[in-house]
């Protein structure tokens, strides 16, 4: 019963152009990846603990590894295999060994940091529900803009999906990059903030926004410049 409650999705209906061989395939790489992804969105704290030590480039050189090492060992697996199961056990796998290193990271470098309910205090937990109000929209818009274009590929042309794929991959690497560096901007952004610096806040975003917008220019003018 727990099997056939398990397997009960919506992936026959959401990728109606899958060959039925992989639909128990899909079924168990979306499995992977979801569990995955719950693990990783509870350590992404310790995430939080390196940006506000400022030391950025730890989680800069994790998420980085992550996806370079996840997208090798794809490669690999993929000449010996063509299950979905063991290419989602790829990319999750080396997604959880980043967070796990991070928060080696974070506890080496506060060793006597503690993780308890005892420590969350009303005002820490009112002052998180502030900045997680916006943070929960701008989560939400970027998945409107760019969370579903893999899915809505596999629904139309589910046989594009894995070329598709790899362009994302790509991608997401670039951006993760990016993320990586504008994240060091939340820290000062949040002094700014208590301060009531309001100005240096509208600064501070258009003029990283500019140079964003000149690095992603940059990259367009080279992908038509070099790209067949």
């Amino acid at each position: 019963e727990f099997r056939r409650v398990l397997f009960r999705s919506q992936i026959p209906h959401l990728f109606h152009k899958a060959p039925l061989n992989l639909i128990g395939e899909l079924r168990w790489g979306a499995i992977l990846l979801s569990a995955s992804a719950a693990v990783t969105l509870f350590l992404s704290a310790f995430t939080g603990v390196l940006v506000g030590l400022h030391r950025n480039e730890l989680p800069a050189v994790a998420i980085g590894s992550a996806r370079l090492a996840g997208a090798a060992a794809v490669l690999i697996a993929v000449r010996f295999t063509p299950s979905l199961i063991w290419l989602a056990l790829c990319i999750s796998t080396f997604n959880v060994l980043s967070a796990l290193w991070q928060l080696a990271m974070s506890f080496r470098l506060l060793p006597a940091m503690g993780i308890g309910l005892r420590n969350a205090t009303r005002t820490m937990l009112r002052e998180l529900a502030h900045y997680c109000v916006g943070l929960t929209f701008f989560s939400f818009g970027m998945l409107l803009v760019g969370g579903l274009d893999l899915t809505i590929v596999g629904y139309f042309a589910f046989t594009a999906a894995g070329y598709y794929g790899i362009a994302a991959t790509v991608i997401g690497f670039v951006t993760g990059m990016s993320g990586a560096v504008y994240s060091a901007l939340l820290a000062p952004m949040a002094v700014l903030q208590a301060r009531g610096e309001r100005q240096r806040i509208l600064d501070l975003v258009l003029n990283s926004s500019r140079l964003g917008g000149y690095m992603s220019l940059a990259f367009v003018v080279l992908l038509v410049l070099l790209g067949p």
